[in-house]
């Protein structure tokens, strides 16, 4: 359907209503999503939690579907084809259950390791969050489901998150936090997207003006529906005539018979109402909702194919796939004597609770239901075969008891063995023994650790870093024992690490979906490369870092960094270094890179080529990055490119990064314009702790 046609019938449609039923069109008729109104061919437009596995109706049980690799995990792929590889994915599912809209994807940022909320988002850098979600997107609403991307706008922590007023100036507002909702609008162009709950300079997200009606649906001629946060209802003539859409899913709420008592007064124009429908009615046509069709799997006049077929999340092939990507995203954190990759032939005892419990995704509204979920322990158990394999549970990393029942077991592996756990002990001197005597009978100790759903959940930021209980004692115990140590983290966000220097490998496995186990023995043994770069700045204490606390004052968040946001305010501005820097990750091989040249004009580098040579044993991916420092000390370094590439053991290639110019200009305030950087360093390598190569640019290489 063209433009033109689309808007035709839409039209037809408002011109059908009166105000009573334009109105009961605005308002979420359920937890579910919009009414439907068979009189215009309209049918139930039905929403979904995301963004890692369809959670089926809002705030419900939605059933069993895939459980995706955690968005952080998905994005250290750095590769836009696997976020692109996800979005479609979840379009394939959501279509034969009749979903239309999935919330999601999350585009806030990780300004800060403590937000609860972190770990469904995809990074702390506005360039590679608004490129990852950019191709999401167009996969997901290709498939013919809308992608409602969230959380519109300055919502990087849950506390007091409905009431908290984020103080955000108007150049960082502009060059961070919107960046990734401009790059989605121009280049995805979402059929929807989600406000927040909380204010942004002392106004609520939902009632905004400034940013929903002038900059999103004006300055950026944005046509689709913005939808509110599920229940952060606004006041009505302020929500309506600052452009909010449809209210979700507040049934005959402050909107309802409200909102046309408002319009007869004159405190909204009917032609305001109108707007609001036709965005939703187009959002509709859109997703196969206004086809008049009682079969929600009839074909869309939009062209997507809705009469698909189930998808089944534990067929063969979907397995094989979710492992690979969640394997792919793993992250080699250090390796200083190549004790990783694993032959495959080793003796391992497999210890902590972590290994036997492990942790598939975040807490709250994005939990899915999964058919299973692979422990590390089965995973590693299947690779290495029951006789070289013993499995200890550790120390209890929960305050309540697991959520986690038997049968989300992976039924393939038939449970681990009776005989190979070993309970966990009353006691830290206890389980310090216990894990010491099976460290030291073995070739190599996996020790699992990580967070779980009480750290890493919507609703609760956390206050430390830390690992939860007695981990920490628990790998330093290992670590003494045993003859080679290697610890999987099995968590989204940083953690400290103080036991890093006594053992031989880590490996950040994130939160890997159903298929973790799996997942995290093809990495450990090479089968897939782990080749995964870190897409947040770990610190080594708690404390460190640009921004910290999620806690307001007087109500009130200060973004007082500004634009050095993440890495940005590490490299420029910090007195120590970080435990990890952002894009670091080591994968299986060495490189080396020369011959570095750009490709620039008067205003922005347009590209850097650069030659890579793979000079280890193995094949492996490198992540090409480029940074401009700007001469200017008032700006911080930025992310401005990458590419990823394969190359064989041995061999070199010549790579061409491609940068983006909307992470070289800043925002003129004054002038309400944009002008570029000219001038500064630009810094290619494995990440801004691995700089290989430096050139300059601007005036003083004119």
């Amino acid at each position: 359907m063209t433009v033109t046609e689309l808007d035709s019938r839409v039209e037809t449609a408002i011109a059908c209503l009166d105000l009573p039923s334009k109105v009961a069109l605005l308002t979420g008729s359920d937890s579910s999503g919009l009414p439907e109104n068979t009189s215009i061919g309209l049918s139930r437009l039905r929403f979904s939690g995301g963004p890692s596995g369809l959670r089926g109706a809002e705030h419900a049980d939605g059933g069993i579907a895939s459980l995706l690799p955690n968005p952080t995990l998905l994005a250290q792929h750095w590769d836009v084809a696997v976020a692109g590889e996800a979005g479609a994915l979840l379009a394939e599912e959501a279509i034969p259950r009749g979903v239309h809209v999935l919330l999601g994807p999350s585009v806030n940022l990780h300004r800060t390791p403590l937000g609860g909320r972190v770990f469904e988002c995809f990074s702390e850098d506005p360039l590679l969050t608004g490129a990852l979600a950019t191709e999401y997107v167009r996969a997901l609403q290709r498939g013919g489901v809308s992608a409602c991307p969230k959380h519109f706008l300055a919502n990087e922590s849950e506390f007091e998150r409905t009431t908290v007023d984020s103080v955000v100036d108007e150049k960082t507002l502009r060059e961070v936090y919107l960046l990734p909702f401009e790059m989605l609008v121009h280049d995805a162009s979402p059929w929807s997207v989600l406000t927040s709950h909380n204010r942004i300079n002392g106004i609520s997200a939902p009632e905004h003006p400034q940013l929903v009606e002038r900059l999103l649906k004006g300055e950026w001629h944005y046509d689709g529906a913005v939808v509110s946060d599920p229940f952060a209802a606004s006041p009505i003539a302020a929500g309506t005539n600052a452009g909010l859409d449809p209210v979700v899913p507040v049934p005959d709420g402050s909107w309802g018979a409200g909102l046309v008592a408002a319009v007869r007064a004159g405190d909204v124009a009917e032609s305001t109402i109108d707007e609001h429908l036709r965005r939703v009615l187009r959002l509709a046509e859109r997703t196969g909702a206004l086809d008049g069709e009682s079969d929600v799997f009839a074909t869309s006049r939009s062209g997507a194919l809705r009469r698909a077929s189930r998808s089944v999340p534990d067929a063969p092939l979907r397995r094989r796939r979710l492992r690979a990507l969640a394997a792919g995203g793993m992250t080699v954190l250090t390796n200083p004597a190549a004790v990783l990759p694993l032959s495959g032939t080793e003796s391992l005892a497999v210890i902590g609770r972590h290994a036997v419990d492990t942790v598939a995704q975040g807490g709250a509204t994005a939990r899915v239901r999964p058919p299973h979920v692979v422990s590390v322990a089965d995973g590693l158990v299947a690779t290495f075969g029951r006789d070289r394999v013993s499995v200890v549970d550790g120390v209890d990393v929960r305050s309540g008891p697991s959520c986690r029942s038997e049968s989300a077991r992976d039924p393939a592996s038939g449970g681990i063995p009776g005989q190979a756990i070993r309970s966990a002990p009353a006691t830290t001197a206890e389980i310090t023994e216990r894990v010491a005597l099976a460290a030291s009978e073995v070739d190599v100790a996996v020790v699992v650790v990580g967070l779980t759903s009480e750290q890493e959940t919507e609703g609760k930021d956390k206050s430390t870093l830390a690992l939860p209980g007695q981990q920490d004692a628990m790998v330093a115990a290992v670590a003494a024992a045993a003859r080679r140590t290697v610890v999987v983290v099995n968590a989204a966000t940083p953690v400290l690490m103080p036991w890093l220097d006594l053992v031989d490998a880590v490996l950040w496995a994130g939160l890997p979906g159903q298929e973790a186990g799996a997942a995290v023995a093809a990495a450990l043994t090479g089968e897939i490369e782990p080749a995964g770069r870190l897409v947040t700045t770990f610190p080594a204490r708690d404390g460190d870092g640009p921004a910290w606390s999620t806690c307001p004052v007087n109500g009130a968040l200060v973004y007082e960094e500004g634009t050095a946001v993440g890495y940005r305010g590490w490299y420029r501005h910090a007195d120590v270094d970080p435990l990890f820097w952002f894009g670091h990750g080591l994968g299986y091989t060495t490189w080396r890179y020369e011959s570095p040249a750009l490709v620039r004009d008067l205003n922005a580098v347009r590209s850097v080529t650069v030659d890579v040579a793979n000079t280890g044993r193995r094949a492996g991916t490198e992540t090409v990055q480029v940074y401009l420092l700007p001469a200017a000390n008032s700006e911080p370094v930025r992310l401005i490119g990458w590419t990823r590439v394969h190359v064989e053991a041995g061999r070199r290639t010549r790579v061409r990064v491609p940068c983006d110019l909307r992470a070289q200009r800043v925002r003129d305030v004054s002038s309400g314009s944009w002008r570029f950087l000219r001038g500064g360093r630009i810094m290619i390598g494995r990440g801004l702790g691995d700089v290989r190569t430096t050139l300059w640019w601007g005036p003083e290489s004119d």
